[in-house]
């Protein structure tokens, strides 16, 4: 054993390290006295001097930040040769190098450690640190259930700790990267772990290396930066002035940040924000007096010298003096008072976060400008105060969207997606849209970190089909969602005066009551159950200044930016961006007579299809799945084409004068009052009872009307006849195909509309009227016929509800062609006759 073994123990043991015993031959890291990591070292060699003994030399030390407080074992009463000493020298220097690779291969690991975490937190929570110190979250992140974190224990070995609900806090360098967390431990949550801690912050991992790590709140500095100690005075300062804050963790990291910073924004003045710990305890572990620091250098209890100073301030000045930078302590209104309730009742008055919960932020904000003012910088009000964190008042926002640069690798992994085979097209998580790449890059802060994010192997990669519009969120082709949440606030409110211009519009149907009910659930249903496509649609029409424009407008602002109003031109632009992303539309006057058959199979697209192709600008087109419900509105009779046997529309004409009096005055008040927040709130607490999106739409009397109008010639023409209202010309008979169609001719141009071909008449009369055809042999006096093309005509009797349709019966005493024969010539007189005695 060497000659100094026990002298080296004392050494080492003196500083606080802990160790059985001593390893020689190799750098070892060992824990310390009252320290829960393994931040103390030392590195031991045996050599022989020359009378023989054996003794211990080397070097030793405790790890703050990136100081490793190296320290050489003393050789007492002992002499070395120049030989030893020059080979000594050698390893020592050696030793602090192995010392220092070792302390940042930790900080690296712990790094990737952080940024992993960093990545499983959630964006949007609540924590009762911020409502206790009055601040917002700035770019944290929320420790959801389930969040768990290691530590190494007393004993040596690895246990995990339960942080849900903790704010984490990133500790970031220039860069951007993470190299550690901050964790405020929730008091709902973690009480047991802080009142066994006495605090409740914890930094994590252990390892990491917090020297001139920070926390950023706000956008690039302009002129000036703020630095402070802590989160909720960093927050205080930010929320007061709207200037970028730098959070250093700690009064000895002040100077190493503002060093980082100067570094990188040379031309930015840095001001510090100190804590004035002007209030502490003796240091004396019998008697922890509380005293004011500045009354006397000892005690006022014991008499002994309390050993402290004004840690904040010093550590501010110093840190100043180093930058070229200026020092900011808050001023307290009622200095006796503060003082009192320091020595009095132990409550610290010290930080500006402090001032901003006794003072208000108006009191910060003024003292700070008068600071700048001071030391000569303008004090222009700040560009943009910070927003509330996304998701408070819905998933979007009336305001323009504010668009924050971008300052770690983990925010670039874990908000953008490139989208392979889209060339620079990437797809923004927070934003919920696509963007170009070098929106990306101009958005990130610093190069270097754009640099790490697009050599990084856990970059996200997906398909443009990925990408989608999902507001079910039920969607799993969908991992790429531009839908953001539901983007305004329901409040509840008054709303009865726009709920009664709706009965209104609707009082004019016979059936007003299943109409107005049907309506306002078909209204309710989507917004209740955000993306349902129903299968129907809602024509309103009438005349013009009933309000059927006010009443609607109001539900598509209830959509925020998912509902629009478009008119004719959006229609026919193929360029259809305006279908992206919409869950409403409001389609005003869309088609002109002329137009009618040209965009009815579109329109029926968007009613009834599954999909919808979006064909932006500078993107390939894309399908979306359709998640739009559209209501028209018109001043025409003849707003949209139905079918004879629709089930998609309801159909309602408004009254044919307007309300009396004031009534439309009363619904723009109650409309600027709150009416649309109330009637979302009214629609989304509806009792919808067994209706669904496939209920159909009651009949009114304006479908009846409008349907009439909407039939074809080919459709008129059949019911008419069926229906033995062509005069002279009675159903329940055989025709040949060339008669059926001259009839069918004549009779169009008797009401003035265009004949479809021969061939468009029988095969939609045989395929939608269930029409028998068929080439059938006929006879005459003189011969028989054929086999010719033949048209069965049947005659359609209503009653009870009911349409009896009776088809043509040959007698039994009669042959087929005989009797097709006959009834072949009398068809040709009744059309002679209907025409006029003209020769068939």
């Amino acid at each position: 054993m060497a000659s100094n073994y026990d002298d080296v123990v004392c050494q080492l043991e003196s500083v606080g390290l802990i160790f059985d015993s001593l390893v020689v031959g190799k750098l070892t890291r060992c824990k310390v006295e009252g320290e829960g990591e393994k931040r103390g070292w030392y590195s031991l060699h045996e050599i022989t001097l020359d009378g023989g003994d054996q003794v211990l030399v080397g070097s030793y030390g405790i790890w703050y930040g990136d100081d490793n407080g190296h320290r050489k074992i003393e050789l007492r009463r002992r002499t070395l040769t120049d030989e030893q000493k020059a080979a000594l020298r050698a390893r020592l220097k050696e030793d602090r190098k192995r010392a220092e690779g070792l302390r940042m291969a930790q900080a690296e690991a712990a790094s990737a450690k952080a940024e992993r975490k960093w990545g499983e937190l959630s964006s949007g929570g609540e924590h009762d640190y911020l409502t206790r110190k009055g601040v917002g979250a700035h770019g944290v992140r929320f420790a959801p259930e389930g969040t768990r974190i290691d530590f190494e224990a007393a004993d040596g070995k690895i246990h995990e700790v339960d942080v849900a609900g903790a704010l984490g806090v990133p500790m970031c360098d220039t860069a951007g990267r993470v190299w550690g967390l901050q964790f405020i431990l929730s008091r709902e949550h973690s009480a047991e772990r802080i009142q066994r801690l006495g605090r409740d912050k914890e930094y994590w991992p252990q390892g990491l290396d917090k020297i001139g790590k920070f926390h950023w709140l706000g956008g690039v500095p302009e002129t000036v930066v703020l630095v402070a100690e802590g989160y909720a005075t960093g927050a205080s300062a930010h929320a007061a002035t709207g200037l970028p804050v730098a959070v250093s963790f700690d009064a000895n990291n002040l100077g190493h940040v503002a060093q980082a910073i100067h570094k990188k924004y040379k031309r930015v003045r840095i001001g510090f924000l100190a804590d004035d710990d002007a209030f502490a305890k003796c240091r004396e572990r019998s008697c922890q007096a509380r005293l004011v620091v500045a009354d006397s250098p000892s005690c006022p209890a014991c008499g002994q010298m309390h050993g402290r100073q004004n840690t904040g301030v010093v550590a501010a000045d110093t840190a100043a003096l180093a930058v070229n930078g200026f020092v900011l302590a808050p001023r307290f209104a009622d200095e006796a008072a503060r003082r009192a309730a320091w020595l009095d009742h132990g409550q610290k008055l010290t930080d500006w976060n402090d001032l901003h919960a006794r003072a208000g932020l108006a009191v910060v904000r003024s003292q700070i400008e008068d600071g700048l003012a001071g030391v000569g910088l303008a004090t222009a009000p700040a560009r943009r105060a910070a927003a509330p964190p996304r998701g408070e008042g819905g998933g979007g926002s009336a305001g323009p969207v504010e668009i924050r640069p971008v300052s770690s690798l983990s925010e670039l992994l874990e908000r953008f997606v490139i989208i392979y085979g889209e060339g620079d097209v990437v797809f923004d998580r927070e934003l919920h849209k696509l963007v170009k790449l070098k929106d990306v890059q101009n958005l990130t802060l610093s190069r270097e970190v754009y640099a790490r994010w697009t050599e990084s192997a856990d970059k996200q990669f997906a398909m443009l089909d990925n990408v989608g519009f999902d507001p079910t969120g039920r969607d799993t082709m969908v991992s790429c969602n531009v839908y953001a949440g539901w983007p305004t606030v329901p409040k509840a409110g008054s709303c009865e005066l726009l709920l009664e211009l709706l009965w209104y519009l609707c009082s004019g149907e016979r059936n007003a009551e299943e109409v107005y009910d049907w309506l306002l659930k078909w209204l309710a249903y989507p917004i209740q159950h955000p993306g349902a496509k129903m299968a129907s649609a809602v024509v309103i029409h009438g005349k013009q200044g009933t309000g059927k424009t006010m009443f609607f407008k109001a539900i598509t602002r209830i959509y925020g930016t998912y509902g629009l109003t478009i008119n004719q031109s959006a229609v026919d632009n193929p360029r259809n961006t305006w279908l992206a992303s919409r869950l409403y539309v409001l389609a005003e006057e869309v088609v002109a007579r002329k137009e009618l058959h040209h965009v009815k199979n579109a329109l029926k697209d968007l009613i009834t299809g599954d999909t919808v192709y979006v064909d932006p600008k500078f993107v390939n087109p894309y399908p979306e799945r359709n998640h739009v419900n559209i209501t028209f509105l018109s001043n025409e009779t003849l707003p949209v084409i139905l079918e004879d046997d629709d089930r998609r529309h309801l159909v309602v004409w408004t009254p044919e004068a307007p309300q009396s009096g004031n009534f439309y005055r009363m619904v723009e008040e109650e409309i600027e009052a709150g009416g649309i927040a109330a009637l979302h709130d009214h629609l989304l607490n509806l009792p919808l009872g067994d209706f669904h999106k496939h209920t159909k739409p009651p009949m009114t009397r304006s479908k009846e009307d409008l349907i009439d109008l909407s039939l074809d010639s080919t459709t008129r023409f059949w019911r008419a006849l069926v229906q033995g209202e062509i005069e002279g010309v009675r159903p329940k008979t055989i025709a040949l195909s060339t008669d059926f169609y001259k009839l069918y001719a004549y009779w169009c141009s008797q009401i003035g509309v265009h004949a479809a071909p021969m061939p468009k008449l029988i095969d939609t009369l045989k395929k939608k009227h269930g029409m028998k055809v068929g080439r059938k042999r006929w006879s005459d006096q003189y011969k028989t016929h054929g086999p010719h093309g033949v048209c069965m005509i049947p005659e359609h009797q209503p009653g009870g509800g009911t349409v009896t349709v009776i088809e043509p019966e040959r007698p039994p005493d009669l042959q087929e062609p005989v009797w097709i024969g006959r009834l072949v010539e009398a068809f040709r007189a009744a059309v002679r006759d209907y025409k006029g005695g003209g020769h068939v």
